[in-house]
């Protein structure tokens, strides 16, 4: 029984996930700044009291507090501010709570804001603040990095599970759901989809219209590996597999449909399953396949330019005292 309270205490106590959420905080901080920028010109009509918008004053944002343009317009800057200081990692948990509070009220103001996504991207915003996701990929000093104790791991990993949570229960109800509805069931409803000018691009739409069976297919197929996805994703063997499927999947909503953050937003999700071990381990592979590479393109050229160049070499002569020639002739010799 000991054993087993100790095993608990250090699964919930180790640092896992550090790398992960290190790095949905990038792809998050880029798609709100993205979202703030894009609708930057259009801002006072879209969310101001000036605008069309019929949900302000009955909203929970801190835009609902004034009615002054002014007041708008600095709230709005300041959340571009803090959007950025939050993508580089300044500021650690300050930063993700301003960024939290700033583009929820945003979001509660206009919630058309993006394409689909941002529901599940509030939600997670909201856990990652109890996160150490600036341990990794910052522009700022590491010691400035947030303090880790038993506690702040605790709550670390409990949030980054409540993300995963939901993004297992969003899976698993919306494949359950498809298969309840009769396009789906019938093997219609992608190509029906393809067929919606403002929910599908040219490709999209050819695509189905010339091959009418792929569209059967890719309906039976979104449904499957979105089931595949909850049972696969907690063995270890077929997890890969499994993010690398529905990341084709919403690579594919992203080309097809021209979802492009939302599937960003979910392909970022997916990326939290794997752990700090998971990347390490992916990092040393690619490592050693670059270095392969490397060493097989050294070997062909080398070949190859003694058959061929060899002919056109040329003799430099340089000043061994001038610093500008030394360094010019070191980047040569890269080249050569």
């Amino acid at each position: 029984m000991q054993r087993l309270q100790n095993k608990i205490i250090v699964f919930f106590t180790e640092d896992r996930f550090s790398i992960a959420t290190s790095i949905l905080r990038i792809i998050f901080g880029v798609i709100i700044l993205f979202n703030y920028m894009i609708l930057y010109s259009q801002r006072h009509f879209l969310f101001s009291e000036q605008g069309y918008n019929t949900l302000i004053g009955n909203t929970l944002s801190l835009y609902s507090l004034s009615n002054s343009i002014i007041y708008f317009d600095v709230l709005y800057h300041l959340g571009i501010i803090v959007a950025v200081l939050y993508t580089v990692g300044f500021m650690g948990r300050w930063s993700s709570v301003l960024n939290y509070l700033l583009y929820f009220s945003l979001n509660e103001r206009f919630y058309h804001i993006g394409d689909g996504g941002d529901n599940i991207m509030i939600i997670a915003l909201f856990f990652l603040m109890f996160t150490n996701s600036t341990k990794y990929f910052t522009l700022t000093n590491k010691k400035q990095s947030i303090k880790t104790n038993e506690l702040s791991l605790i709550l670390h990993n409990f949030a980054v599970y409540f993300i995963l949570a939901q993004v297992l229960i969003l899976y698993l109800l919306s494949a359950t759901y498809q298969l309840m509805g009769e396009s789906w069931n019938s093997g219609v409803a992608i190509y029906y989809i393809s067929q919606i000018e403002s929910l599908s691009t040219k490709i999209f739409q050819l695509l189905h219209t010339d091959f009418i069976y792929l569209g059967v297919i890719l309906t039976y197929a979104s449904i499957y590996v979105k089931f595949a996805f909850v049972f696969l994703v907690f063995n270890r063997r077929t997890k890969l597999l499994a993010v690398c499927l529905i990341s084709i999947f919403h690579l594919a909503i992203g080309i097809g449909m021209g979802l492009y953050t939302f599937s960003l937003i979910m392909i970022s999700l997916e990326l939290l399953f794997f752990t700090n071990d998971d990347y390490r381990f992916f990092y040393r592979k690619i490592s050693t396949l670059t270095r392969e590479i490397k060493r097989v393109s050294l070997v062909c050229t080398e070949s190859f330019s003694k058959k061929y160049l060899s002919n056109f070499k040329h003799m430099v002569y340089y000043d061994g005292d001038c610093k500008f020639c030394i360094s010019t002739i070191r980047r040569l010799k890269k080249y050569d």
